[in-house]
């Protein structure tokens, strides 16, 4: 595990990643640093290898965000910032995945409420538009996976089945392609960001 990371570390990645012309750069350090142990931390709390890979993939876009935009409040240390996103977005797809096990049990009952994702994708027709424009360049399959996880909250398996990905983990391996392709539009689009920044964090 990376440990004992000199104090001016901090400091060096966050300039790289405010500096646009050095983004990239700093986003390929934020890997390089704090991947493995934020992967890491979603295997020791039950989930697989390929989650920790996405879990961290999310947290670093949002990561990067919030840096870039000015949220990231930098007393509060990189890794410590990371450690807690990581760990609440794990739990929270804990949660996610144990409401669908249940909605497949109990198939005839109506959900309560939306889930928090697609409420609001719903609240931001604008930005939701400019994600789907973006999507369709992905590619079909891209399109349906990403939405039908993250927005339809639907089974893995469910969704490898219906797009003939032979299988659940054949299926996971696509939707961290998917992510990372959909991470290149968005480091290659301003207007894209700032779109999906109003998806993450509500209207600037």
């Amino acid at each position: 595990m990376n440990k004992g990371i000199p104090i001016d570390t901090d400091a060096e990645l966050l300039a790289l990643l405010r500096h646009r012309h050095h983004a990239g750069a700093g986003i390929a350090r934020l890997y390089a640093d704090y991947a493995a142990d934020m992967a890491g931390l979603v295997q020791r709390y039950g989930g697989s290898y390929d989650d920790g890979q996405d879990v961290f993939q999310e947290v670093a876009l949002a990561f990067v965000y919030s840096v870039q935009d000015g949220r990231f409040r930098e007393d509060s240390g990189v890794r410590t910032f990371l450690y807690a996103m990581t760990r609440n977005k794990w739990f929270n797809e804990l949660r996610r995945r144990g409401r669908s096990l249940d909605r497949e049990a109990r198939f005839e009952e109506e959900r309560d409420a939306l889930p928090e994702s697609a409420a609001r994708l719903l609240e931001h027709k604008e930005a939701t538009a400019g994600l789907q424009a973006t999507l369709e360049r992905l590619g079909a399959g891209c399109r349906q996976l990403l939405t039908g996880f993250y927005y339809g909250e639907r089974p893995m398996r469910e969704l490898a089945s219906e797009l003939g990905l032979g299988s659940e983990q054949v299926a996971r391996n696509k939707k961290h392609r998917c992510l990372k392709k959909l991470s290149e539009l968005i480091e290659s689009e301003p207007t894209l960001a700032q779109q999906l920044k109003n998806l993450l964090y509500g209207p600037q």
